[in-house]
């Protein structure tokens, strides 16, 4: 018994390699490792790009203004900021946040404490401050019955003697 089977169709060919468009993050950091090796600077003799000229609409542009500033921070960054990480990652800087996260944890603790031993003198002032308010609105009530009401002579007496 022969079975005729067709013949397959030819295998589609490979799909087209999708070209990787790399971060301007990734991108630097290929360039200072470039520079590393080099020892040059890649980043300081790139052309600058003319951020002034609006191309496109303003929220491009202003994305395109922040990463050249953040790209132009990342090659020369600020003095201060390699002084602050100097000093946060020294000695006194470590033993000083140490300190610091000891006493933020020993304020939350405490502030805990506080708000537990508070819960019940709250609530009492609660219901005084309840009863007060109930007191005192039973007592306009009665005061405006009173002034609803017409008068007896006796009461218009004690006015006037008054």
């Amino acid at each position: 018994m022969d079975i005729d089977l067709p013949t397959p169709a030819p295998a589609p060919p490979p799909p087209r390699a999708v070209a990787v468009q790399h971060s301007r993050s990734y991108l630097l950091k290929q360039r200072r490792d470039s520079e590393n090796e080099a020892g040059t600077s890649a980043l300081s003799k790139r052309p600058r790009r003319d951020a002034s000229s609006l191309n496109g609409n303003a929220v491009e542009h202003m994305i395109r203004r922040v990463d050249q500033t953040l790209d132009d921070i990342e090659v020369n960054p600020p003095e201060y900021v390699s002084t602050f990480h100097n000093i946060a990652s020294s000695e006194a800087g470590v033993l000083a946040g140490a300190a610091l996260r000891q006493a933020a944890k020993a304020s939350i603790k405490i502030g805990g404490e506080l708000a537990k031993q508070s819960v019940p003198a709250a609530r009492w002032l609660a219901a005084k401050g309840l009863d007060v308010a109930v007191g005192a609105a039973k007592t306009l009530n009665e005061n405006s019955a009173k002034d609803r009401r017409p008068r007896t002579s006796e009461e218009r007496s004690a006015e006037e003697a008054t």
